[in-house]
């Protein structure tokens, strides 16, 4: 907990610096199931899909009435180029487009999800 009712999330380093941040207000931390971390660029390809797999079961578990929102730094580039994503992509991205950036508009666009960093 840092103040004011939020917590924060973080993973890297001591110093604070070259990780990976969320800060929840009380209202959402109730509501976190899971913390999970993105392999990083440069893992093996077979971790990346092993953290694909187990993230698409986990959404496929939550009912379709629920909210869901899954935030954090999927260490992807999707680019600011919509394509066949416009209904997922705002068109808001940066630079281009890389292949983690590829599955991640995948994922949205098969769970109509929406990467609203992008809006």
């Amino acid at each position: 907990m840092i103040g004011y009712g939020c917590k924060l999330y973080y993973n890297g380093i001591p110093s604070n610096r070259n990780g990976v941040g969320i800060i929840l207000s009380q209202d959402l931390t109730s509501s976190v199931v899971e913390v999970k971390y993105t392999p990083q660029t440069g893992c093996k390809e077979e971790e990346k899909d092993d953290f694909r797999s187990i993230v698409d079961e986990a959404v496929m578990e939550i009912p379709r009435d629920d909210l869901e929102i899954i935030g954090g730094d999927l260490n992807a580039h999707v680019g600011k180029a919509r394509d066949s994503y416009k209904r997922h992509h705002g068109g808001f991205g940066y630079g281009e487009r890389n292949d983690e950036g590829e599955h991640v508009l995948k994922f949205v666009q098969a769970f109509d999800l929406a990467l609203t960093n992008t809006y």
